[in-house]
């Protein structure tokens, strides 16, 4: 009555070297279920840019469907973003922080629809020379509907706490097939909004 899952960083194909270290042809037939951590495409120690552009989530994820089976295959979203100073390392931020920024600063959310690479769906601001991207409920749509059409296990959040509300929103009208049932595992065990 119990389930293996495993956490593992997200990757586009195999790799040597400090990249290989997770065989996911070796972890997928010993797991239940696969977590892939999709996030951090931007990190803390890099240049500003999207957590997790949909066009680089859905390369991990078709590399994932090719190696493990689908039905073990979580996709990770982010429920934050990070803060970008004009040199050094950015701050993780939740929703919450981001949008008291917004309201503090008046700033206007800029959304990030696509680039050369693909489709991105997160937004960005920018204050006092500083660049914040962050997830929003638009990106989570989108991984849900990538997750859906790939048909692959599900979502894990990374960050619970302090997330956009429109979050649970997306959640609940994009991944739930009867409204009363859903509403009923929702309800136990998201929090209150």
């Amino acid at each position: 009555g119990k389930l293996l899952t495993i956490a593992v960083h997200a990757k586009t194909a195999d790799y040597a070297g400090l990249g290989g270290f997770q065989d996911w042809t070796v972890i997928g037939p010993a797991v239940d279920r696969m977590r892939i951590m999709t996030y951090d495409y931007h990190w803390r120690g890099g240049g500003p840019g999207p957590v997790a552009p949909i066009y680089w989530v859905r390369q991990v994820a078709e590399y994932a469907k090719a190696t493990v089976e689908p039905s073990k295959v979580v996709i990770g979203v982010p429920f934050y973003g990070y803060n970008w100073p004009a040199s050094g390392d950015a701050t993780p931020q939740i929703w919450a922080a981001i949008n008291d920024l917004i309201q503090s600063y008046g700033l206007s959310v800029n959304f990030a629809e696509s680039d050369a690479n693909g489709p991105i769906q997160e937004s960005w601001i920018t204050y006092k020379g500083r660049k914040v991207w962050f997830a929003t409920s638009r990106g989570l749509e989108a991984k849900i509907g990538l997750v859906q059409e790939l048909d692959l296990a599900g979502i894990a959040i990374w960050r619970l706490g302090g997330e956009d509300p429109k979050n649970w929103e997306a959640i609940r009208a994009k991944l739930v097939a009867d409204p009363f049932e859903s509403q009923r595992m929702l309800n136990s065990a998201l929090p209150e909004h």
